[in-house]
């Protein structure tokens, strides 16, 4: 019997551990799908091919910038990823792109150079498109 009383301080401190380690992990547990994407929409005049990353689209009026298309984006309706088509979807801001291009070529083959750098207004979370 003495044995068991022994071990409850252990036991008592054991636990008083694990909640005060609960407590902190909920205190700084922080859901990011909860933060809302911001909107954007209109006629998407341009795409430009990302190899490493996606498709830029160059978006016009009424909230137009240059956004970032995924594999990870969530595409409604037609799915469209191309010039000349409206698009409304949400966004969080930032990300970049490096953009290719073909340059020549000779007996090996075609040359691709990639030249720029393209910053964009945000990268897409979820899109629709029309057809």
């Amino acid at each position: 019997m003495s044995a068991i009383l022994k071990r409850k301080p252990h036991i008592l401190v054991l636990a008083a551990l694990i909640i005060v380690f609960l407590i902190i992990s909920l205190s700084l547990y922080t859901k990011t799908s909860a933060v809302p994407g911001l909107p954007f929409g209109g006629f998407v005049s341009r795409a430009v091919f990302c190899p490493s990353c996606g498709v830029v689209l160059v978006v016009g009026p009424p909230r137009g910038g240059n956004f970032l298309v995924t594999p990870l984006t969530v595409l409604y309706e037609y799915g469209q990823v191309r010039p000349g088509v409206w698009v409304l979807g949400d966004y969080r801001p930032g990300g970049s792109c490096i953009s290719c291009s073909e340059i020549g070529g000779g007996k090996g083959g075609s040359i691709i150079q990639c030249v720029s750098l393209i910053t964009v207004t945000g990268t897409v979370n979820f899109m629709g498109t029309s057809l």
